[in-house]
């Protein structure tokens, strides 16, 4: 016995971190959507039942949709869970289909490297001219740089994406 643990122990460990880290994201993304929610159930009560709206509920309800969203983005890219469209597949053989990978991974990257690039000078500007929402006076900058910050990392899920499609390209032989 030399006292490191078995492949099958390790195996059995990443799946544990890998389990508790699902947990995690689910929690967070289930808090994220129930405040949500509780936010938004409150605002109609008050605004219809009791003629009185919750002040900002609109604005922090937008917050944390954005948050949301973005948060899920590059899990979402990166497992190749989001939404795709198929309407050439059945036209494609299979090295078509790779390279019509590529090329819709290598587009991904760059529209959210664009997107990323753009919305970090528009947070820029937000920061330099003092952007704040409407009723809370909630800062706006910091969100468009999580956003910013968020889009670049999902477009290096796309670029990692578009590469392991090239390389499977010539796995098989020359394209």
């Amino acid at each position: 016995m030399s006292g490191l643990p078995s492949d099958a122990e390790v195996e059995g460990r990443e799946n544990i971190r890998g389990a508790q880290r699902s947990l995690l994201r689910w929690t967070a993304f289930g808090a994220i959507a129930a405040l949500a929610a509780l936010l938004t159930t409150a605002d109609v009560i008050g605004r219809y039942f009791l003629h009185m709206p919750l002040p900002g509920a609109t604005e922090l309800t937008e917050i944390l949709m954005v948050v949301m969203i973005f948060l899920a983005l590059p899990t979402v890219s990166r497992r190749r869970e989001h939404i795709t469209v198929d309407i050439f597949d059945a036209f494609l053989t299979g090295r078509s289909r790779q390279r019509q990978d590529v090329f819709a991974n290598a587009l991904g990257a760059v529209a959210l490297a664009l997107a990323s690039w753009r919305l970090w000078a528009i947070a820029g500007h937000a920061t330099r001219t003092g952007e704040y929402t409407a009723s809370l006076q909630i800062p706006i900058a910091p969100f468009l740089y999580f956003v910013a910050t968020l889009c670049a990392v999902t477009a290096l899920a796309f670029l990692l994406a578009a590469v392991r499609s090239f390389v499977s390209l010539f796995r098989d032989g020359a394209p």
